[in-house]
């Protein structure tokens, strides 16, 4: 955000140092603020992929018996 100075207008009226946008700043930051928000909304969504897909089973048996 660029600064401007302190200067007096034409008509004699003084204005303090202050900053502001640069121009097309507030429309970007905007842009960026909806992306950010669609893509945190997007991300934690409860969309299961593979709805249906088998699910690997363990093949481990217990008790587990070490052969000697």
């Amino acid at each position: 955000m660029p600064w401007v100075r302190s200067y007096v207008r034409s008509d004699g009226t003084p204005v303090r140092g202050h900053s502001r946008w640069a121009p097309g700043a507030k429309r970007e930051a905007m842009i960026l603020g909806v992306v950010a928000v669609a893509v945190v909304g997007l991300g934690n969504s409860n969309v299961s992929t593979g709805e249906g897909a088998p699910r690997p089973e363990t093949t481990v048996q217990y008790p587990i018996r070490w052969e000697r």
